[in-house]
């Protein structure tokens, strides 16, 4: 049986860059090319590409869920939030 090769990918080491640089900038306005050229160098249709084609999400869907994991700590840190049972 034929392996399907990935058209798309990137380095460990550019996933790694690409998953800090969201992190450490959450609080800010993040479009896929910034996301791109900062933390890669390549353009936001490859990276975009890559990224959903390597950790099965896109950068977006990522963002998203990271924003909302943050806020639900943060809310639970303050007691906003009552802890799920």
């Amino acid at each position: 049986m034929r392996r399907r090769s990935c058209r798309y990918q990137l380095t460990p080491h550019q996933i790694r860059t690409a998953l800090e640089f969201i992190n450490d900038n959450l609080s800010t306005s993040l479009s896929v090319a910034t996301l791109a050229q900062e933390a890669t160098g390549l353009s936001g249709f490859y990276f975009a590409h890559a990224f959903t084609a390597m950790l099965g999400y896109s950068p977006h869907q990522y963002i998203l869920d990271r924003r909302v994991s943050r806020a639900l700590r943060d809310a639970a840190m303050i007691g906003a939030v009552p802890e799920a049972t």
